[in-house]
């Protein structure tokens, strides 16, 4: 049969693995926003509908050339949220962390296309790519980690505080 302070000593392990898979992710996350070193200027050639479980979205087909090779790549948002909201200006928004809003409410005084109106075929926006792998690219935004940091963190010191209150409180 196992002590208190024994099972105590591995939930305080098992809290330090998240912890430590915490900070792993952070790192994974910082690694993924530097390998994509060079940014060009892409023309925008299409737009299309993503579909993700039960939401659909619009994104823009982006065209670029780099060292005379052409390659697309698909627009990429942080987050898309869907919003209820009293009133509201525009049913879709994109905020400064190019995140997608849309409203969800029929007192939005302007509807708008948000591809077509924000983003029309052959403008040009930015497409970061990784200079030994140019097809590797994105344009927009990466998907943020943050909320895997933070669930793993505090998952992590509420079982290392449980663990630590085992060996040290309930002898």
């Amino acid at each position: 049969m196992m002590t208190n302070a024994q099972a105590g000593f591995w939930i305080t392990i098992i809290g330090t693995i998240f912890i430590i898979a915490s900070i792993v992710v952070t790192i994974y996350d910082k690694i993924r926003y530097h390998k994509y070193d060079e940014i060009i200027q892409g023309t925008i050639v299409g737009h299309k509908i993503k579909h993700l479980r039960e939401i659909s979205y619009p994104i823009a087909i982006v065209e670029y050339n780099v060292n005379g090779q052409t390659y697309q790549v698909k627009q990429n948002y942080s987050m898309v949220m869907y919003n209820t909201a009293k009133h509201s200006k525009y049913n879709w928004v994109i905020d400064d962390k190019y995140c997608l809003h849309h409203y969800l409410s029929r007192k939005c005084e302007y509807h708008i296309d948000l591809i077509h109106d924000n983003f029309p075929v052959g403008s040009k926006i930015d497409v970061c790519y990784c200079s030994n792998k140019p097809q590797k690219a994105y344009c927009g935004a990466l998907a943020s980690m943050f909320l895997f940091q933070i669930i793993f963190l505090l998952t992590g010191l509420f079982i290392m505080i449980f663990g630590i209150l085992l060996i040290t409180v309930l002898k």
